[in-house]
């Protein structure tokens, strides 16, 4: 018998590993620990809003240089907060609900020309004025309140896509692609080296 049947989870402890795995462990974690605390905190519904925020941000990391992950990541975190902060202020006005439901998911719309993380980001942002406009209606302090839940569960997201190598799916696929640019960088200084003596 393997080893790996005496030890199934040994893939934890190593930066890389099946990818559908990590990435469902990834969205379980991060649901699991706020409900977790909220639970413990006898604030549930916190624990289950700071894992709504960081799920837009979960679906949204698909690999790629940190400085574009992190930066889709605060766009996608930035949009929440302000859509959740403003359906807040106006769920109790009929006729603004309206209006602006339409403009902001007619504006969202349009992130979707900047690829994946766009989709999301405005899918982000539609769910969450909606979300807002139909929860209870809230002053500047509640509004202040739900956004910072968004920031909560944002910095949880980045964490674990960011910070948590176990739980970085996309790190065999960076290695690949990083292996490729070497095999071709040595190919270059192969034929230079080989090129020069011939010619010499």
């Amino acid at each position: 018998m393997s080893a790996s049947r005496h030890r199934p989870f040994n893939f934890l402890f190593q930066s890389s590993g099946k990818l559908e795995i990590a990435l469902g462990l990834r969205t379980g974690v991060l649901f699991a620990v706020p409900l977790i605390i909220g639970k413990f905190t006898t604030n549930s519904d916190l624990g289950l809003y700071i894992g709504l925020a960081g799920y837009p941000l979960v679906l949204a990391d698909t690999g790629g240089l940190y400085t574009t992950r992190s930066r889709w990541m605060i766009l996608i975190t930035m949009a929440g907060v302000l859509s959740l902060f403003l359906g807040t202020l106006i769920s109790h006005f009929f006729g603004l609900k309206i209006i602006f439901t339409f403009l902001w998911v007619f504006a969202t719309g349009y992130l979707a020309v900047y690829g994946h993380p766009g989709v999301m980001a405005g899918i982000a942002s539609a769910l969450f004025f909606i979300f807002a406009i139909y929860l209870p209606s809230g002053d500047l302090w509640l509004a202040s309140l739900r956004a910072l839940a968004v920031i909560f569960g944002a910095m949880w997201a980045m964490f674990l896509c960011l910070g948590m190598w176990p739980l970085t799916p996309y790190q065999p696929l960076r290695q690949s692609v990083a292996g490729c640019y070497r095999a071709i960088a040595n190919y270059i200084q192969d034929f230079r080296h080989n090129y020069f003596l011939e010619n010499v």
